[in-house]
């Protein structure tokens, strides 16, 4: 029993505390968005535009009379979404690809890494950009595009953790057993990149949560009518001198959800860092 609560002690630092706390309330918004919100947030009222915040509309009302407060948290869950979906997307992608060339190596290491590399060298947003405008804006194109253009750096990791853990003893000892390469690799390989994964993992996620606001401000993200975080701040633009509001909320929305994932993210590495134990 002491020795479990010891291992969930570090949830109690402050940065652990603030962070889930802030991820608690976007992870409620989303809720809200998903279960039922106040208003419609696709219906159009043109005798409620621009409203300011008030009882009747907690965070006042868009161009076009909707609900500020329901497309927020309709677009929570939209972005988290597409966020959640990218990260699972790359860790699988480029865990799969990095065992596969790390274990292997040899000519399939060097291919594979050429290819990581010509990737790499391309920002993230930027490749995002390329492939988005091949497919055109849609929700799970956003995926894919983010999905690919962070694969290559779990790509990396995972081969770095397989180089130093294939001519372990515990390897040897699976393959003397008699054991397929496949089952060494995903039994006793793979789970030598769980703390790496768990942390670059956490911190993609804060960068795919951006991206996807980056895209769907420039009109290459989930497309309208479906409310977005990046799309509402893009909308707002035209009207920063006569309704604040509308930009104010989706920005203060994506840094918290930011703010709350990286001192989240923080506390976890610190936990899962030998180093940092006992601090």
């Amino acid at each position: 029993m002491r020795r479990r609560r010891e291992s969930f002690a570090w949830l109690a630092r402050p940065n652990a505390v603030v962070g889930l706390s802030l991820l608690g309330v976007i992870g409620l918004l989303a809720i809200i968005g998903a279960a039922a919100t106040p208003y419609d947030p696709l219906v159009l009222s043109y005798e409620d535009r621009l409203e300011a915040p008030s009882r009747e509309h907690w965070l006042g009302t868009d161009q076009f009379g909707r609900d500020t407060f329901s497309r927020l948290a309709v677009a929570a869950g939209t972005s988290l979404t597409v966020s959640v979906l990218t990260v699972a997307f790359a860790l699988v992608t480029g865990t799969l690809v990095g065992a596969v060339a790390g274990y292997v190596g040899g000519w399939c290491d060097r291919i594979v890494m050429m290819l990581v590399e010509a990737l790499m060298a391309f920002p993230g947003i930027l490749l995002a950009l390329g492939i988005m405008a091949v497919i055109g804006p849609r929700r799970y194109g956003v995926v894919l595009a983010l999905g690919l253009a962070y694969a290559p750096n779990v790509v990396r990791v995972v081969r770095g953790v397989v180089l130093s853990v294939r001519e372990k003893e515990f390897v040897e000892a699976s393959r003397a057993l008699g054991n397929s390469g496949a089952y060494t690799v995903l039994s006793h390989v793979v789970p030598a990149c769980i703390s790496p994964l768990t942390v670059i993992g956490t911190a993609m996620f804060g960068g795919a949560l951006l991206t996807e606001s980056a895209l769907s401000f420039l009109g290459l993200g989930v497309p309208p009518p479906a409310p977005t975080w990046g799309g509402m701040l893009s909308d707002a633009t035209l009207y920063m001198s006569v309704a604040p509001w509308l930009s104010v909320f989706p920005g203060l929305a994506i840094s918290a959800t930011l703010l709350g994932v990286n001192l989240f993210g923080d506390a976890l590495r610190d936990r899962l860092d030998p180093r940092m134990r006992g601090l």
